[in-house]
């Protein structure tokens, strides 16, 4: 059987992704990257950027601090300090689930780093 040049362009091309989907799946999961799991079961892994004895305000963390909670991106943090000045700040932890990027088994998660403190 003989394959025609675009044949073997074809399974050149998916071969070339393929090889690209897995060079990027397996680069980030090598170099730290965060797998997040709704299952808390042993197998969930958690980047320790901040230790556990940190809590941070949400109304007035700065963009590196929000930065450094766990699951939580540099384009999230950002989301959340413009959520900030946009309504005025926090009243709950709740309220970060009207920031994009944040759903409630993210804020689970980040539950036991933040907090609004009464002022």
């Amino acid at each position: 059987m003989k394959i025609r040049w675009f044949e073997g362009l074809v399974l050149g091309i998916t071969a070339l992704c393929a090889a690209i989907f897995f060079l990027c799946y397996f680069s980030s999961n090598l170099s730290g990257g965060v797998v997040i799991t709704t299952d808390r079961g042993a197998g969930a892994e958690v980047s320790a950027k901040v230790d556990e004895e940190t809590v941070l305000d949400l109304n007035t963390a700065t963009l590196d601090e929000l930065d450094e909670l766990p699951y939580i991106s540099r384009s999230v943090a950002q989301r959340i300090l413009n959520y900030r000045v946009k309504c005025g700040g926090f009243l709950s932890v709740e309220e970060l689930l009207n920031v994009k990027g944040i759903s409630e088994e993210l804020l689970y998660e980040i539950r036991p780093y933040v907090c609004v403190e009464e002022g």
